[in-house]
C-alpha cells in the first residue's frame, strides 16, 4: 500500500472514531451533570451554630410546608430535562454512525489478483503478469458504485467519452456495471522489471502503473466508483524453467592473419556446422594488437534453437587478437646492414650504367659516390600507394678530355645527383626483413651541361660547344624537390644526407650562380 492511501484511511479512521467519541463524551457529560444537579438540590444546607432564639423566633424560623414541596417539583423538572437531552444524544450518536457506515469505502487488495506467468528454458525463460479479471468480478462486483461525482463527471465529458463507455456496454445508472467499468476502462494493470533470459531463482519486482496514471488520480477515479484500492510493489521468484545444455560456439575455430599490418586480413578456419550463423566485425585493414570480434547468432530466436538442437550457446561472441602480421618499417635504420650493403651495391651499378650513354661518351669517366638517403613513410598505410620508399642518393662527378678548337686540351668536369629506390620494406612476424632486390625504381629526370669549350670541326674552324647528357638532376635541391617536397602531403620523411655532401653541393651551387653572374 502506498503512503497516500494508508494515509487517507488513517483520516477517515480517525474521523469515525473522533465522532463516536465526541457522541459518548457528550453523554457522559450530560449524566454527571444531571446527578450532579440532583444531588445539590437534595443535599440540606448545613447548620450554622447560632445563638439561643426564643421561642416565637424558632417557631417563626422553622421551614414552611409550602416551600418543601417547591423544591422537589424542581428536581423533577431537571431530571425530565435531563433524560430529553440524553435521547437527543443518542439520536445524534445513532445518526453520526449511520452517516459514517453510508460514507465509508470499501478496501480491495488489488495485490491477490496479480499472478507471474513464466515459459521457455533456465537461462533463457521469458515472464508475464496475470490479471485474474474473473476471479476480481466475483469477489468485488457488488462492492463497486456510480457515485454521484462520477455521474456529474460523466455528464460534463465529451460526447467522444460517453459514446466510449456506451459503446462497451455500460449503463451508468446500474451499479452493476461499475466493476465492469473499473475493469475494461480504467485498466488494471503494471509492468514486470525484467521478463526475458530469466533464470531459475530470479527474482523480478512487478508494479503497478494502472496505465500511467499517479497514485492521486488513481485515488480519485476509484472514489468515484466507491471504493479503494490497496496495492504495492510484488516480488516473484522466477522457477519451474525448463533445464538446457550449454555448449561453447567457438570451439576449435580458428583464425589466421596475413598481410602487413596496418593492411591486415583474417582468414577463419575450422567453422563449425550447428546450426549458427558465424560474423566478423572486421576482415581486412588490421593491425597487430587490434582486437575482431566473432559473433554467433540464431537464424530464428534462441527458444527455436534450443528446442531444434536441445542445447543452447554458453555466449553469442568472441574476441580473437591480430597478431602475425608483418610491419611495415618507418626509418632507414630499420634496414639491415647486410641488406643496405647490397643496395649500394645495386644502386652504383645501375647509376654506372645508365647516368650517361656511354657508347657516345665513351672517353669519359664518371665516378659514383653514395651520400645517403632520403626515406618517406606514409601517413595512410591503408591505401593503394607505396607505404614507404628509401631513396640511396649519389653524385655523380662527371669527367672528360678533349682539345678545344684551338687544339689545346681542355678537362670537362661537372657534378650531378641521381638516385634509385625500393618501396614496401617490412619485417615479417619473425623478424626477418622482406624486400625484392631486384625490384627498383630509377627516376626519369634527365638535364644536360654545357661546358664553355669548343671544339674544331672538320674544316679548322670553331666547332661545337662541348655538352653532357645525363639521368639526373643537375643539383641536390632539384633532387630533394623531387623525392621530399612533392611528396609531403601523404608522406612523412626522413633526410639522412651526409653533411659534407649537403655543404659541397651548396658550394657548386654559389660558384655556379657567381660564373652566371659574370
Amino acid at each position: 500500500m502506498d503512503e497516500n492511501t494508508i494515509i487517507q484511511n488513517e483520516e477517515e479512521q480517525v474521523i469515525e472514531e473522533t465522532a463516536a467519541n465526541e457522541a459518548e463524551q457528550v453523554v457522559e457529560e450530560t449524566a454527571e451533570a444531571v446527578e450532579e444537579k440532583a444531588t445539590v438540590e437534595e443535599k440540606p444546607a448545613e447548620e450554622k451554630p447560632a445563638e439561643e432564639k426564643p421561642a416565637e423566633e424558632k417557631k417563626a424560623d422553622e421551614p414552611k410546608p409550602a416551600k418543601k414541596k417547591k423544591t422537589k417539583l424542581f428536581v423533577g423538572i431537571g431530571i425530565a430535562l435531563a433524560a430529553l437531552a440524553l435521547l437527543l444524544l443518542v439520536v445524534i450518536v445513532v445518526v453520526v454512525i449511520i452517516v459514517a457506515i453510508a460514507l465509508h469505502k470499501p478496501t480491495i487488495d488489488m495485490n491477490q489478483y496479480i499472478s507471474l506467468d513464466t515459459q521457455g528454458y533456465d537461462g533463457y525463460g521469458t515472464a508475464a503478469y496475470v490479471f485474474d479479471s474473473t476471479t476480481f468480478m466475483e469477489d468485488n462486483a457488488d462492492k463497486f458504485k456510480f457515485t454521484s461525482k462520477f455521474k456529474r463527471e460523466y455528464n460534463n465529458a465529451d460526447s467522444g467519452t460517453q459514446f466510449l463507455i456506451a459503446l462497451s456496454g455500460i449503463d451508468i445508472n446500474n451499479d452493476a456495471d461499475a466493476a465492469k467499468l473499473f475493469v475494461a476502462g480504467f485498466n488494471p494493470m503494471g509492468e514486470l522489471s525484467e521478463c526475458t533470459r530469466l533464470s531459475n531463482n530470479d527474482v523480478i519486482t512487478y508494479t503497478w502503473t494502472f496505465g500511467g496514471m499517479s497514485e492521486e488520480e488513481v485515488a480519485e477515479t476509484c472514489s468515484s466508483l466507491g471504493v479503494k484500492l490497496n496495492y504495492s510493489d510484488i516480488e516473484f521468484t522466477v522457477e519451474d524453467l525448463e533445464p538446457v545444455a550449454y555448449f561453447d560456439p567457438f570451439d576449435g575455430i580458428t583464425i589466421d592473419f596475413t598481410g602487413i599490418s596496418p593492411a591486415g586480413q583474417a582468414v577463419v578456419n575450422n567453422m563449425p556446422s550447428n546450426g549458427l550463423y558465424y560474423t566478423l566485425d572486421r576482415m581486412t585493414n588490421l593491425s597487430n594488437g587490434e582486437e575482431i570480434v566473432m559473433t554467433a547468432t540464431t537464424p530464428y530466436g534462441i527458444e527455436a534453437y534450443i528446442q531444434a538442437y536441445g542445447k543452447a550457446p554458453t555466449s553469442e561472441s568472441k574476441s580473437f587478437a591480430v597478431e602475425g602480421l608483418g610491419e611495415y618499417i618507418s626509418s632507414a635504420s630499420m634496414i639491415p646492414e647486410e641488406e643496405l650493403e647490397k643496395m649500394k651495391k645495386q644502386a652504383s651499378d645501375t647509376m654506372q650504367s645508365n647516368s650517361i650513354n656511354t657508347a657516345l661518351d665513351s672517353e669519359a669517366v664518371l665516378d659514383v659516390e653514395y651520400i645517403g638517403t632520403y626515406f618517406l613513410t606514409a601517413k595512410d598505410l591503408t591505401t593503394w600507394d607505396f607505404k614507404n620508399k628509401v631513396c640511396l642518393v649519389y653524385r655523380m662527378h662527371y669527367t672528360k678530355e678533349v682539345k678545344d678548337h684551338k687544339k689545346k686540351d681542355v678537362t670537362c668536369e661537372c657534378d650531378f645527383y641521381n638516385y634509385v629506390s625500393w618501396e614496401n620494406m617490412y619485417v615479417d612476424s619473425d623478424g626477418n626483413f622482406i624486400y625484392d632486390l631486384n625490384k627498383y625504381e630509377k627516376p626519369w629526370a634527365s638535364d644536360s651541361h654545357k661546358f664553355d669549350v669548343y671544339q674544331t670541326s672538320l674544316w679548322g674552324i670553331l666547332g661545337n660547344q662541348v655538352i653532357v647528357y645525363y639521368n639526373g638532376f643537375s643539383d641536390l635541391d632539384s633532387l630533394s624537390n623531387n623525392v621530399v617536397t612533392s611528396n609531403l602531403e601523404k608522406y612523412t620523411p626522413e633526410e639522412n644526407i651526409s653533411q659534407e655532401a649537403i655543404e659541397y653541393a651548396n658550394q657548386a651551387a654559389l660558384e655556379e650562380e657567381e660564373e652566371s653572374e659574370e
